[in-house]
């Protein structure tokens, strides 16, 4: 039996329906995440409740990654792991006490900021890193950022927390239709030498990182680039408004690996999301990983409103005030 997860707007399971249409489970909030109204029949009974995060029973507390929190004292149970960056903010905090508009998805800080700001800078150097990232200077071997030939453009970024560094190697989608654009095409057939650059860029970066934490970003065209990273090596990718990767690609590549550490934010209505929607299956592209939705506050007047909700630039404009994560699952 298939059930379905209708997320309110910070991505806390709120209406669970089978293939039917029927609501098995109905769940209500207070703001800090205890339940407050539950109704539910004996089919089903989801453990993933408030921020789509999964609650212990036993203990009432949820798992958010990177520490445990307790809904009904509204405070995480240790230390945030970037206290010192808040000297300002209790450690123990949830959300900068804002929990009606925002959310914390590993138990840290949110980090679709930062990986919006990053994705937004490798289009323009002159935007503003925040979070603590900069442009890395370390020299790995063989290491393709850009490429004039087939309009590839990515950096490598990095920042260092309490004596750990972690990178984020990010790319830009399309911007020289001629090449970016001829990419686009090439995919759906398997045979993009953007594709095949940057998984060859993935196993580099595998091998000369170690252990070292590494989340690829990317968006638009850049975004199918960072999902096919992440599955060559089983890595870890963060997308805005991502191109499906196709599956000749991914036969080619052989990116068989599970999808389940690749995170997508859409801006509903978005030009190159409604597309993929509607002949995504027919070209044969894949939506992969989790997509959480942004409800975006600008009109999406036909054709212009939905061009620009694709940018990098509005993406990063709705991140900054986010009202709506909405996770979607395949």
């Amino acid at each position: 039996m298939q059930y379905y997860d209708h997320a309110d707007h910070l991505g806390s399971s709120s209406y669970i329906t089978n293939l039917d249409a029927q609501i098995v489970q109905h769940v209500e909030y207070v703001p800090f995440g205890e339940v407050f109204i539950e109704e539910r029949n004996q089919s089903w009974n989801t453990p993933y409740l408030f921020n789509g995060k999964e609650l212990d029973e036993e203990t009432g507390l949820y798992y958010y990654g990177a520490r445990y929190y307790n809904p009904r004292e509204s405070v995480w149970l240790s230390v945030n792991p970037m206290a010192k960056k808040y000297p300002n903010i209790s450690p123990y905090a949830y959300t900068f006490q804002n929990p009606v508009k925002l959310i914390d998805p590993n138990g840290e800080e949110p980090t679709p900021l930062e990986a919006a700001t990053m994705a937004s800078h490798v289009y323009d150097g002159k935007i503003k890193l925040v979070g603590g990232w900069e442009v890395s200077k370390r020299d790995v071997k063989g290491l393709v950022k850009e490429d004039d030939q087939n309009g590839l453009k990515g950096n490598l970024y990095e920042r260092t927390l309490d004596g750990k560094t972690e990178y984020a190697m990010v790319y830009a989608g399309t911007e020289d239709i001629k090449k970016d654009g001829l990419q686009d095409v090439l995919q759906a057939f398997g045979v993009s030498s953007q594709y095949t650059t940057v998984i060859n860029n993935a196993e580099l970066l595998k091998k000369d990182l170690g252990d070292s934490e590494l989340t690829f970003v990317g968006h638009s065209l850049g975004g199918g680039l960072v999902q096919a990273s992440a599955l060559s090596i089983d890595g870890q990718a963060i997308t805005f408004n991502p191109a499906w990767v196709s599956t000749l690609t991914a036969n080619v590549h052989k990116l068989y690996k599970f999808d389940d550490k690749i995170t997508n934010y859409v801006i509903f209505g978005e030009v190159l999301n409604n597309f993929q929607s509607t002949y995504g299956k027919k070209l044969g592209l894949n939506r992969l990983g989790t997509t959480k939705y942004l409800y975006s506050t600008m009109p999406l007047i036909p054709v212009y409103g939905t061009l620009k909700a694709h940018t990098i630039g509005q993406i990063l404009s709705e991140i900054k005030d986010v009202k709506a994560y909405n996770k979607t699952k395949k």
